[in-house]
């Protein structure tokens, strides 16, 4: 039971063939933190992804890194604030706080930027994972 909880939380890292668990990867719905406060090569990473709405979009339309996906989920344990919110990896009571923060930047994002990527699959992300922060 434990490798499938460690699997579950794994970034699929294959562009070319698909692993067999790829298709239970690729629909989880992920939500970047639209505000990018990056610097150096990571914000480039970053920029470029922050419109994806699923590990779908994020693998194969972006460079985003094996790295970046593990610092901006806190799956290292290296820093305090979540840039990247995906299904069944991060969504914790421990991680409440930041994930409201996330959604409420988020949301001031959309009001400020009325066009932009993804902007409607973006929004029903954010209220997808305001369900899942209620029900936590």
């Amino acid at each position: 039971m434990e490798n499938n909880k460690n699997l579950n939380k794994k970034f699929p890292t294959s562009r070319t063939g698909l692993s067999k668990n790829f298709l239970e990867y690729s629909t989880r719905i992920i939500l970047f933190r639209l505000v990018n406060n990056k610097t150096g090569k990571s914000f480039n990473y970053f920029e470029n992804a922050k419109f994806s709405t699923s590990i779908k979009d994020l693998l194969f339309s972006t460079d985003y890194r094996t790295v970046d996906y593990k610092h901006d989920t806190l799956l290292n344990k290296k820093f305090n604030t979540i840039k990247l919110l995906v299904d069944t990896v991060n969504i914790t009571k421990e991680n409440k706080a930041t994930i409201e923060d996330l959604i409420k930047s988020n949301k001031n994002y959309l009001l400020e930027n009325k066009t932009f990527p993804n902007r409607k699959s973006i929004e029903e992300n954010i209220k997808y994972f305001e369900e899942k922060i209620n029900s936590l």
